[in-house]
């Protein structure tokens, strides 16, 4: 028997809808995120007992199936907050006459936007889109912020005046999706965005129109430690130049590259996923790297030649394949990123476990210390900021580090991308961009 036997006018054609046999325990995030990602988007329909693709009905008795609503129940409350709207059925029906049933879940559209899933102390955010569940990008989180209905704005008090004009891409975006509605300070303020002496408070800060060209956000954060950094070195090695993500100085051979802050949109809304990242490239090739995340205080580094670190005890990669159930991909991308690397994810997706947590170097020292076998990266412009000191940490903890297409490339310059892996899974990865992807 197959689903369209016992549910009336469903939509098997449709990337609102997706089943599972049975809820996998050995890799609750591969289900989990499915509903996360219904939720960041228009809702869906998830049904549980029914193979996938063939739609085939597998079905439990009722006392599995009341143990296979539980569990699903549990991982929910335990990993994804706040918790969707969700309606969870039985559909009963018959089968060489015993009785059978199916789970549906019907997921809304959440009302508080974005719904996290946190795994093992790594929060990612997931969005649904054309019949897959992937990472979503910063523009998305971005925007289904603005579009939450209840949007909670619990995470930054802020020393910003408040300013209509500086907030003019919000304005507009809330015009257009309101009948031109105008959003003005009365109705900011009934929001929590602006208090009664006129500042920003809370999130308030991730809608002001200082975005990146990337679409990214800056924040005071990134300029005062990318400021700080110029100063220290200045005065320690003034012939030394300084390239910060968000400030530069000087020229030389001796270039400290510096990403004040990896993962700005999430630390913005307090979401515990942002690294400092500092190198030292000597000639184009990072001689000293360091990493260093505040939210579980782990400082990674590494000298050329001595190894790689976290809080000074050795790191190494790990030595799966990429079909090995423990691989894990992160992988970064954004909609206006030069090259379009959706095709090789549907790809990787066949063969292993994909996700994005926000911070490309957060997510590259996971690779240094095996807990990641690989993470792909599209940024170019002005990107060697976010790899250059994980290519030392990757490469002296014996990973490999390449742009898209498997060469070597310069870390005091604008990048081609990045691959960073445990080294076994390169190769493989490298020949599945190429497929999909033309080198310029």
């Amino acid at each position: 028997m197959y689903l369209e036997e016992i549910v009336d006018n469903i939509q098997l054609e449709n990337d609102r809808f997706e089943c599972k046999a049975v809820l996998n325990r050995d890799d609750v995030v591969g289900w989990l995120k499915t509903i996360a990602g219904f939720a960041n988007a228009s809702g869906g329909e998830f049904y549980i007992g029914v193979k996938d693709k063939t739609n085939q009905l597998v079905g439990f008795d009722r006392k599995a199936a009341d143990n296979e609503r539980n569990y699903f129940n549990n991982q929910v409350n335990e990993h994804l907050t706040p918790r969707p709207q969700m309606n969870i059925s039985f559909i009963r029906y018959e089968a060489n006459k015993n009785e059978r049933f199916v789970i549906r879940i019907s997921v809304k559209e959440s009302d508080i936007k974005p719904v996290i899933l946190k795994y093992q102390n790594i929060p990612s955010i997931f969005m649904r889109r054309d019949g897959f569940t992937n990472g979503a990008t910063y523009e998305e989180i971005i925007e289904m912020s603005v579009r939450s209905k209840k949007t909670q704005y619990d995470v930054l008090e802020s020393d910003i005046k408040y300013n209509p004009d500086k907030i003019s891409k919000l304005r507009d975006f809330y015009s257009r999706h309101n009948n031109g509605k105008e959003l003005n300070e009365k109705l900011l303020r009934s929001l929590g965005f602006v208090n009664e002496s006129g500042y920003l408070l809370n999130g308030a800060v991730l809608f002001l129109d200082g975005y990146k060209g990337d679409k990214t956000i800056v924040t005071i954060a990134d300029t005062k430690i990318n400021s700080y950094l110029i100063k220290k070195v200045k005065e320690k090695y003034p012939t030394h130049a300084v390239d910060g993500e968000e400030e530069q100085d000087g020229k030389s051979n001796f270039v400290w590259v510096c990403d004040p802050v990896d993962g700005t949109a999430m630390y913005a809304r307090h979401i515990p996923v942002a690294v400092f990242s500092l190198a030292l490239v000597i000639d184009g090739n990072p001689s000293v790297g360091v990493v260093y995340d505040p939210f579980t205080d782990s400082l990674y580094s590494a000298i050329k030649g001595k190894g790689a670190y976290k809080n000074n005890k050795k790191i190494s990669v790990n030595d799966y394949n990429l079909d090995d159930i423990r691989t894990v991909c992160h992988c970064d991308m954004w909609s206006k990123a030069k090259y379009n690397v959706c095709k090789v994810f549907e790809e990787l997706r066949k063969k292993t476990r994909l996700n994005d947590i926000g911070s490309i170097t957060r997510a590259s020292c996971c690779v240094a210390t095996g807990d990641y076998s690989l993470t792909i990266f599209t940024g170019t412009e002005h990107k060697h900021c976010d790899i250059a000191a994980v290519k030392l940490i990757v490469e002296e903890a014996g990973g490999k580090v390449t742009d898209l297409f498997g060469n070597d490339q310069r870390y005091e310059r604008s990048i081609n991308g990045a691959v960073i892996s445990n080294g076994i899974v390169h190769d493989e990865v490298i020949k599945i961009i190429k497929k999909y992807i033309i080198e310029e």
